[in-house]
């Protein structure tokens, strides 16, 4: 019998009734992730701690609801620490470089702002702190609902998308390309378009990263609609992927022409106006934006409030830090601990709270290759080193020990297995438990009783870790060379997956994880090169439940880690969240970095700037 599941969300209704119901303040989230001791800071110290189940890293204020009317104008300035990468989805991957796309061109869906704090506003559910993906999360964008549907006798799914009505192009006179599109309204066909170009350009980012997507065929079923089919083991990521990691085109506009910003056309709250590489960006404000206020005491008003925005290119950290300090830019994020002590104490009236985790890159190592294709190399060398004198030493005592491959965040608890957590198997626990004599035993039981040489692919900002670690490794015997690369370089050298032992690198994070990239596939997050049978098999069965039960692919998830966790792939780093700041004269905002997966900066198009505030402080 044919067995057949369908849901339908309707984001356009679900964020109306909360503008309705949302009135009171929220605490924003603070619980940074499970942590434990786990052994010394020497090698007499092999006893494990009593396990906490979370770490909680700072309290943070409540958020303060501000009574004020929203008030039009102002202009956000933003700081990014390298050149824009892009600004189309083909050419320039724009859906991981490009930073004024996420402004100027709306995704079919992505994070509704009521779910967060929202200026006070909001659920809290969410800090939108990391690129979330959880998708009772999201809220419409282009489309303004969506269907999935399950034939499991068929082996395939259907996506339906329906295209919100009455959305218009952006137009910019001074643009000959968004002349040309005139401020059409925004149709089905260029959601066809926009989705068959980054799953059949070779050029494409998804098309690179997601093979079971390239032969899809998608349609346009009316003037508002589009279907496709996709095969049952690729719905997830069909579902994950053309959500909120697409922006949308005008279907007349080539890849060859939006990956020249002066031809910048979207359907965003902002249109792109002037580009200066290595210097600035400036986006103004798009009068024909179809979005209005969902909650507070602007509910109904049109978006944006902003005038516009600026993007400042600032590669050097001291100029950013004084940039913020001096009041020349408005926010800035991903603060270390160091440079927010001075930061707090230069600058008190500046907002903080709590950032994407810093710096979370794993050690991989070929398990294609000797030795480290012995897993009792790769358990020496996690027993050789010592985790709790890195974070105590490297961080001030801040952070958690992760378990690799994903960081801790609330809204995937149900997928992380924690090191303090009950049901972690003893192996792996102990794992984590400085122990160089179990390590050398191991390393003699594998051939290397002397040890052996080896090299990390590392950028000079990782030097003091790598420096640390070898000197820890150095004691069992392996002798670990730091080979220091420009950061092009590293980045090509990590791509290509031709490093001849270790390698530190981006891992993906925790929202894809039932896309199984750090443990499966050709990936550059999978630097390890796991191919593991039992894994290819595994990950298929949670792609396949996570695209019809989210929760239910957590737990499963859960469960693969300990089976993962166990073969020692990679040399996970203790990490803590980093800080953001923000001047006070941004109302309505409590900390936000992304509004989706990749939707970075999108909580421009809801917050408003408190000129009179900003002048009384003497800026």
């Amino acid at each position: 019998m044919r067995k057949k599941l369908i849901w339908v969300v309707v984001g356009c209704l679900m964020a109306l009734s909360l503008a309705l119901v949302s009135c009171g303040g929220a605490e924003v989230e603070t619980t940074v992730g499970p942590g434990v001791e786990v052994g010394g800071g020497g090698e007499e110290k092999e006893q494990v701690q009593e396990p906490e189940e979370k770490v909680v890293e700072e309290e943070q204020e409540e958020v303060v609801v501000s009574s004020d009317q929203p008030q039009y104008g102002g202009r956000l300035r933003l700081v990014v620490n390298r050149e824009i990468g892009a600004f189309d989805d083909v050419i320039g991957w724009g859906a991981v470089q490009g930073t004024t796309l996420f402004l100027t061109n709306e995704d079919l869906w992505g994070g509704d702002w009521t779910k967060g704090n929202a200026g006070g506003y909001g659920e809290a559910l969410t800090d939108w702190a990391a690129h979330f993906d959880v998708f009772s999360h999201k809220g419409g964008y282009v489309a303004e609902s969506w269907e999935f549907s399950i034939d499991e006798e068929n082996s395939q799914g259907t996506i339906v998308y329906n295209i919100r009505p009455g959305m218009h192009w952006s137009l910019d006179t001074d643009n000959a390309v968004s002349a040309r599109v005139g401020g059409r309204e925004l149709v089905a066909e260029d959601v066809v378009k926009s989705l068959q170009n980054v799953t059949t350009d070779d050029r494409a980012y998804i098309h690179r990263t997601n093979p079971q997507l390239r032969d899809l065929e998608i349609t346009a079923t009316g003037k508002y609609q589009v279907s496709m089919t996709v095969p049952l083991d690729a719905m997830i990521a069909a579902k994950s992927r053309f959500g909120d990691f697409v922006h949308i085109f005008p279907a007349d506009v080539t890849p060859e022409e939006s990956a020249d910003w002066k031809n910048a056309v979207g359907s965003g709250a902002f249109i792109l106006k002037d580009y200066v590489a290595a210097g600035s960006a400036r986006l103004d404000r798009n009068p024909n934006y179809y979005k209005t206020n969902p909650l507070g005491p602007g509910t109904g008003d049109q978006l944006p409030y902003l005038d516009g925005v600026d993007i400042i290119i600032m590669p050097d950290p001291s100029t950013r830090l004084a940039a913020i300090r001096t009041g020349k830019i408005d926010q800035i994020a991903g603060i270390s601990w160091e440079d927010a002590a001075l930061l707090r104490s230069q600058v008190p009236e500046l907002m903080e709270g709590p950032a994407s985790y810093l710096d979370t890159s794993p050690t991989f190592m070929r398990t294609d290759k000797a030795p480290f294709n012995d897993i009792r190399v790769r358990k020496a060398m996690m027993l050789a080193t010592d985790f709790n004198t890195i974070r105590d030493e490297l961080n001030n005592g801040q952070g958690v020990i992760l378990t690799w491959p994903f960081e801790y965040y609330s809204a995937y608890e149900a997928a992380y297995l924690a090191l303090g957590d009950p049901d972690m198997p003893a192996e792996i626990a102990e794992l984590y438990v400085y122990n160089p004599e179990k390590a050398k035993e191991l390393l003699a039981e594998a051939g290397y009783p002397d040890g052996f040489k080896t090299e990390v692919a590392i950028q000079s900002q990782h030097a003091d870790y790598y420096s640390v670690l070898a000197a820890m490794w150095l004691k069992v015997g392996i002798d670990m060379e730091l080979n220091v690369m420009e950061t092009g370089a590293h980045r090509a050298l990590a791509s290509s997956r031709n490093y001849p032992a270790l390698m530190t690198d981006a891992k993906g994070p925790i929202s894809t994880f039932y896309l199984a990239f750090q443990y499966t596939g050709g990936s550059r997050s999978n630097g390890s090169m796991v191919d593991d049978p039992f894994l290819n098999a595994e990950a298929k069965e949670l792609a396949t439940l996570a695209a019809t039960d989210l929760d239910a692919a957590m737990a499963k998830n859960r469960e693969i880690m300990k089976y993962v966790l166990a073969q020692a792939y990679a040399i996970p780093r203790p990490a803590y969240r980093a800080s953001i700041f923000w001047w006070p004269w941004l109302k309505d905002y409590s900390g936000e970095l992304t509004l989706g997966y990749f939707t970075i900066n999108k909580w421009a198009d809801y917050i408003w700037y408190d000129e009179d505030m900003k002048s009384s402080m003497g800026y």
